[in-house]
C-alpha cells in the first residue's frame, strides 16, 4: 500500500517530528472506523463553500492518506507518495493548487485527474498535524480565495470532534488499566514507594539567546511490565485520593536534587551558565495544603538551590480553586524568592482574575493556542496581545508546545521570552543542562 517511508523519493514530504506525529494519529483510534455524520457534513459543507465536486478529512498515516470522511471521491485511500496531504503535514500550513500538472510533487494527483486543491492542516492539541481537510477538482483553476480560511473554520469544528474522540479513547485506556487493578490506590502507592512514579525533564530555551535555561519536570510512570502509563490515566486517581500530595512531595524533591547536582556543574564551568531552572507543577490540591509552601521552602533549604532557581507551576486539573485559598501559600513562596507561574494559560481555569489577584511571576500560554501559530491570524494577534499585556504587567511568559521553526521565530518576534517543546526536546530522565544549538 504505497512506498515505504524508506524507499520514498527524496522530495516526499515528512514532518520534522514524523514518529511523534504518528503516534499523536494513533492516539486517536480513528484510523479505518466507521463514517460519522459530523465529518460527513462538514466535507459537504467544505465543497459547497469551496464549490468543488470532492473534499475529505484525510489522515495522513505511515504509508497511506486514509480518508476518514470524503465527498466525491470513491477511494477510501490513497497511497502516501506524492499527495498534497502529505505537504500540508509536512509542513503545517496550508496549500493551495491551482494545476497539478506544473508541479512533480504532485504527478501522481494529476495522473488521476485531480488538478486543483486546496488544504489546511488538521492540528491536536498536541500541536501535531495529523491530517487535513481539503477540497479537489478535476479542473485546473483557482479556488475562490477565501477557501482556506474556510476551511480553518471548517478545520476547527473537525479538530473539536477529532479530540473528543480521544478524550474518549484515553478513558477507554483508562478503564482497561482499572480493570486490571492498576489504579487502585494500593497499586499507586506501591509504584511510588518502587521508585516507578519519577519526575521526566523536558528543556525549557530562552527565546531571545537560543540557550537552555531550565527544564519543567513532568510527571511519569513507568510500570516494569506495562511499561509507560499515561498520565492522563493515573493523575485523575492521584487527586481523587489524596495521593497527589505524597507524589508531589516526592517529585519537588527528586527535582531538587537533579537541579542540585545540575547547578553544581554549571558552577565548575562545563554547563550553560547563571540562572538554570527547573519548574515543577503543583495542583491547587497540593497549594491549598495547610504548610505546603513551607515544605517546598525548607526542602530548598535542605538542597541548597538558589530560591531564584525554582518555578512553581500553578495547574488546575479538578476545578477552580477560592483565590482567597490559595493566595496566601503562593505569596509565602513568593516572599521567599521563588518564582510563580499560571500554567496552561488560555486554557481551563486561567483567567483574568486570577492573573490580577494572585502573586505570579509569569504565564504559560498553552499548547492549544501555541499550535495554531503563526498560521492563524487572529490566534497570532492574541498571542501578541497576551504577551503585551503580560510584560505590561511585570510577568514574564512562557510558550508550552513550540514544535517547528516558524513558532519559534514567531514567539521570539512578539517578544515571548522563554518556550518548551519537541522542537528543542522531549523529556529525558536527566536534567539536561546542554546546549540547543
Amino acid at each position: 500500500m504505497g512506498t515505504s517511508a524508506t524507499t520514498r523519493p527524496s522530495y516526499a514530504a515528512e514532518h520534522d517530528h514524523e514518529a511523534d506525529r504518528l503516534e499523536s494519529l494513533r492516539s486517536y483510534a480513528l484510523l479505518d472506523t466507521e463514517p460519522e455524520d459530523l465529518f460527513d457534513d462538514l466535507v459537504l459543507i467544505a465543497a459547497r463553500m469551496c464549490g468543488t465536486p470532492m473534499a475529505a478529512v484525510a489522515l495522513v498515516d505511515d504509508e497511506r492518506v486514509w480518508f476518514k470522511a470524503r465527498f466525491g471521491i470513491r477511494r477510501t485511500e490513497v497511497p502516501r507518495g506524492f499527495t498534497f496531504c502529505e505537504q500540508v503535514v509536512a509542513r503545517k500550513e496550508p496549500l493551495a493548487v491551482a494545476d497539478s500538472r506544473l508541479d512533480p510533487r504532485f504527478r501522481a494527483a494529476a495522473d488521476d485527474g485531480v488538478l486543483a486543491y486546496a488544504g489546511v492542516p488538521l492540528v491536536g492539541r498536541d500541536g501535531l498535524p495529523i491530517g487535513t481537510l481539503c477540497v479537489f477538482d478535476t479542473v485546473a483553476r483557482q479556488l475562490p480565495d477565501k477557501s482556506v480560511e474556510w476551511l480553518r473554520i471548517l478545520a476547527e469544528q473537525v479538530v473539536a470532534h477529532i479530540e473528543l474522540r480521544r478524550t474518549d479513547h484515553r478513558a477507554g485506556l483508562a478503564d482497561g488499566f482499572e480493570t486490571s487493578g492498576l489504579l487502585r490506590p494500593e497499586r499507586i502507592r506501591a509504584a511510588l514507594d518502587n521508585g516507578e512514579l519519577l519526575p521526566w525533564f523536558q528543556p525549557v530555551v530562552d527565546l531571545h539567546t537560543g540557550r537552555r535555561c531550565g527544564a519543567e519536570a513532568l510527571l511519569r510512570w513507568e510500570h516494569p511490565e506495562h511499561g509507560p502509563i499515561p498520565p492522563s490515566a493515573f493523575l485523575p486517581v492521584l487527586e481523587a485520593t489524596g495521593l497527589i500530595l505524597p507524589t508531589g512531595r516526592q517529585v519537588v524533591r527528586r527535582s531538587l536534587a537533579a537541579l542540585r547536582s545540575v547547578l553544581d556543574t554549571v558552577s565548575s564551568g562545563s554547563a550553560e551558565g547563571p540562572g538554570f531552572g527547573v519548574s515543577i507543577n503543583a495542583s491547587a490540591v497540593e497549594i491549598a495544603q495547610p504548610g505546603f509552601a513551607r515544605r517546598i521552602i525548607d526542602e530548598i533549604a535542605e538542597q541548597a538551590v538558589p530560591a531564584g532557581a525554582v518555578t512553581i507551576e500553578l495547574t488546575e486539573t479538578g476545578g477552580p480553586t477560592p483565590i482567597e485559598v490559595l493566595r496566601p501559600e503562593l505569596q509565602q513562596l513568593r516572599d521567599a524568592g521563588l518564582r510563580i507561574d499560571a500554567d496552561d494559560f488560555g486554557n481551563g481555569h486561567s483567567t483574568l482574575q486570577r492573573l490580577l489577584d494572585l502573586p505570579l511571576t509569569g504565564i504559560k500560554l498553552d499548547l492549544s493556542i501555541i499550535s495554531r501559530v503563526p498560521h492563524d491570524v487572529r490566534v497570532a494577534r492574541v498571542v501578541q496581545w497576551l504577551v503585551d499585556g503580560a510584560h505590561d504587567l511585570g510577568l514574564s511568559v512562557v510558550a508550552e508546545g513550540v514544535e517547528c521553526e516558524e513558532q519559534r521565530l514567531f514567539l521570539r518576534d512578539v517578544g515571548c521570552d522563554r518556550a518548551q517543546g519537541y522542537l528543542f526536546g522531549r523529556p529525558a530522565r536527566d536534567l539536561d543542562p546542554g546546549p540547543t544549538g
